[in-house]
């Protein structure tokens, strides 16, 4: 597996080539060098094609898939202000190249106030999203996500909510 945000090197193993024919199969690259450098500007999975050339004239070709991932990364924020003006109403990180997504809130107490697997669930700053209204405080969270290359990932906080 590799990511959009770093260049690949390509690795010729065969014997005796002179020349070579590399297709890296996203329509967009090619090269005709030994062992080529390429980055990918999307995810997905490609099929490399090489085409080896010996001094004689012999020639043979090869294939490998490779899956390409995008960069993982999060941001949580800090404070939100759920007083229903439609900016900054809900709390919720914004992630990339995540799965298996699970929130906790916790109050000063140690309450658990708001859980959601959703990632497209925020916090709406109620008890269990949709009961009392929290006070203006500052509120502690446990993210816990896995990676497209399924590495676990704990992100541990604090959240000011403002009315």
């Amino acid at each position: 597996p590799a990511n959009t945000s770093s260049p690949i090197i390509f690795s010729d193993e065969s014997l005796n080539a002179a020349r070579w024919l590399w297709n890296f199969g996203d329509g967009l690259g090619s090269s005709n060098e030994e062992n080529p450098v390429y980055a990918y500007n999307d995810t997905g999975e490609y099929t490399i094609r090489l085409i080896s050339i010996s001094n004689k004239g012999c020639i043979d070709t090869t294939y490998r898939k490779i899956n390409v991932y995008g960069e993982f990364n999060i941001y949580i924020p800090n404070a939100f202000t759920p007083n229903s003006d439609n900016t900054n109403d809900k709390f919720i990180p914004v992630t990339n190249g995540t799965t298996d997504f699970d929130m906790y809130i916790f109050d000063r107490w140690g309450l658990m106030i708001y859980h959601t697997k959703d990632i497209n669930s925020p916090w709406n700053g109620k008890v269990n999203g949709h009961g009392t209204d929290c006070q203006n405080d500052v509120y502690v969270y446990k993210i816990l996500v896995k990676d497209l290359l399924d590495k676990k990932h704990e992100f541990v906080g604090s959240v000011t909510l403002v009315k």
